[in-house]
């Protein structure tokens, strides 16, 4: 043992007199410290980070969902491969064909038989025998609507006649054909964390498109509020008739004022998209001045069929006009589309004035802008 007068021994010499530092030092023998950690206790596992292992599981369940639940708008979709389009006069037993009825579908054999399929107590009563024969099911019609009350009626003969006293439901002859069907709606119903995940993005990330107002005012009746909020992206148009290149004639006045003033429930909706026939009149444009969209508001020209055949499209999207739709420019459209992304009503003077000025502008009493001020300014 050192005296305390002496001076301090250097451990960082190779031959130190430190006993401790001397064997701590001193090379152990080859596999010693290798046996030695048999004995020792494990170590702790490492434990991972509860919050950065949910967010990664977030991140891709909501990527699942994306894939599976979201489509883009069903006016820019096309037609499948496999697409069976339904006969005139579908989807129900409904038709002008006298004598024997043609099935649903096209791509179905007709036989006599088939007669036996296309029955209705209703609208085919005069062939109608028996109660046990079977009646006609609509391709239609949504595995998830509510079963029928009376099994004897046709589906199209079922919705007029029984179901739309009771409750709303959508028409099942506009339909051409199940290519814009939404798929993998069934995913929703696994469990209630799915449904509750799931659901959020499938509100959120999908663009739903009317094609009349009467359907937009049904959607938003049955749709519960805390949904209803979630809703984005809406398409609304006058119709949808492919045949004639005339302007979209509105026949209910009523029902369109109702349908714009129910867009203002959508407290979370981002981007609108509207036909163009909606500027058409006052009490449109005026029944839009509620309406508050988050970023973007178009007002939208429907294409004709000389521009569709041009460009070839007319056999590969669902609805040909719809789908080559353009921006309109004009001095009410975008003054409109400002002041709802903008939350700045117009005023009842300033929205008769826009009109009058589109109104005159397209029966071509007014070139420009600055010829109608000039004109106004003059009277």
């Amino acid at each position: 043992m050192a005296h305390e007068g002496s001076p301090p021994v250097s451990i960082t010499q190779p031959f130190s007199r430190d006993l401790i530092d001397r064997l701590t030092r001193r090379p152990k023998p080859r596999r010693v410290e290798q046996a030695r950690l048999k004995h020792r206790p494990p170590p702790p596992p490492v434990q991972p980070d509860p919050d950065a292992c949910a967010l990664r599981d977030s991140e891709i369940r909501t990527t699942i969902y994306y894939h599976l639940l979201a489509q883009p708008t069903k006016w820019d979709l096309h037609h499948r491969i496999d697409c069976d389009p339904f006969r005139s006069g579908a989807p129900g037993p409904r038709t002008t064909t006298p004598g024997l009825i043609r099935p649903a579908y096209a791509s179905l054999p007709f036989h006599h038989e088939d007669i036996r399929q296309n029955l209705c107590a209703y609208c085919r009563n005069g062939s109608y025998q028996s109660e046990s024969q079977p009646i006609c099911v609509s391709p239609a019609r949504s595995q998830w609507a509510p079963p029928h009350t009376n099994p004897f009626l046709c589906d199209l003969c079922y919705a007029e006649r029984v179901r739309s006293r009771r409750e709303l439901c959508p028409p099942l002859d506009s339909l051409w054909c199940l290519c814009a069907r939404r798929r993998n709606l069934s995913f929703l119903l696994l469990n209630r964390q799915i449904h509750r995940e799931a659901g959020f993005v499938f509100w959120t990330e999908n663009c739903f498109a009317f094609e009349e107002p009467a359907l937009l005012v049904d959607f938003l009746a049955v749709v519960r509020p805390e949904v209803r909020d979630l809703i984005f992206r809406v398409s609304l148009m006058v119709n949808v008739d492919e045949d004639g290149d005339d302007e979209p004639s509105i026949t209910q006045p009523k029902v369109v004022v109702r349908a714009l003033k129910s867009l203002g429930r959508c407290r979370g909706l981002m981007h609108l998209e509207l036909d163009e026939a909606f500027l058409s009149d006052v009490r449109f444009v005026w029944a839009l001045r509620g309406v508050s969209v988050g970023r973007s508001v178009a007002f939208v020209r429907r294409s004709t069929r000389r521009e569709l055949i041009s460009t070839n499209s007319i056999v590969e999207h669902i609805w040909g006009k719809v789908a080559m739709r353009s921006v309109v420019v004009d001095s009410l459209a975008e003054q409109l589309a400002w002041s709802m992304s903008h939350r700045r009503p117009m005023t009842r003077r300033c929205v008769k004035r826009l009109v009058q000025r589109r109104q005159r502008r397209r029966l071509g009493l007014v070139e420009t802008d600055d010829e109608l001020e000039e004109e106004s300014e003059s009277g």
